[in-house]
């Protein structure tokens, strides 16, 4: 954030401005007055601009655990990789879409200890929803349970909520019944890392 001195009407006025590139470059500014005010005004100041662009930028999101700031920055990002693909051919997109996505599939779920194969997540991938039935591999269903999250998160409209995530956590798990998918847990839960060598 930069402060900027503009002349209204023969008149000289501070403003505190934020510049942001979204699809195009804008500049958000809050009116400061005709001086700069001292260091504990001007962080309240900003604090309130801050406020305006998340209320222009996100008004229609629930939020959850990240802070405005993140949200901006996601925000920014996300709209920046959208006007970079828009920029590609419709076959390029495609095919950008189809690496990232089984990428993503992959390294999630053998991060995750599935056994699952790339081969998996770029079948699981060109799967729709017409032929997919009667999958017997326990390991490709639980990829296109991860594509269908993925599909799910695209096609969702803006905002992270609780019916957002647990209906995205109850898409990817459904495969894991007994783990109480799209369920929230009544109370906190530790996980503990263990290791173990075997003796053998």
């Amino acid at each position: 954030m930069r402060v900027r001195k503009r002349i209204v009407n023969g008149h000289e006025y501070y403003y505190l401005e934020e510049s942001i590139r979204l699809e195009k470059a804008r500049v958000f500014s809050l009116f400061l007055g005709k001086k700069i005010p001292g260091k504990g005004k001007l962080e309240e100041k900003k604090r309130e601009l801050l406020e305006k662009i998340y209320g222009e930028m996100l008004a229609s999101a629930g939020t959850l655990y990240l802070t405005k700031g993140q949200l901006i920055e996601a925000e920014k990002r996300k709209r920046r990789y959208g006007e970079r693909i828009k920029r590609l051919g419709k076959a390029r997109r495609d095919e950008k879409e189809e690496i990232d996505s089984v990428n993503f599939v992959y390294t999630t779920l053998s991060t995750e200890g599935v056994p699952v194969t790339r081969e998996d997540a770029g079948l699981a991938y060109r799967f729709n929803k017409e032929n997919v039935r009667n999958v017997r591999d326990e390991n490709l269903r639980v990829a296109l349970d991860m594509i269908k999250g993925l599909r799910f998160v695209k096609e969702s409209p803006k905002g992270i909520t609780v019916e957002f995530i647990s209906r995205l956590h109850a898409t990817i798990m459904a495969e894991y019944g007994e783990r109480n998918p799209g369920i929230f847990r009544r109370s906190q839960a530790y996980i503990y890392l263990k290791s173990y060598d075997d003796p053998k």
